[in-house]
């Protein structure tokens, strides 16, 4: 999630409209990478144990 607020942040810098980020879609965004870094965590430290 830090690399969408740093995108965020170049976004702002680089004279982006703040009006045209839609905050619902980015929530959506983040909610998405969130649980997808949970499961990709999870799949990455998960011992088989067969």
């Amino acid at each position: 999630m830090s690399s969408l607020l740093a995108q965020l942040t170049i976004g702002s810098e680089a004279g982006l409209d703040s009006e045209a980020v839609d905050s619902d879609a980015l929530a959506r965004d983040a909610s998405v990478l969130d649980r997808a870094h949970e499961v990709l965590v999870r799949a990455l430290t998960t011992v088989d144990k067969t």
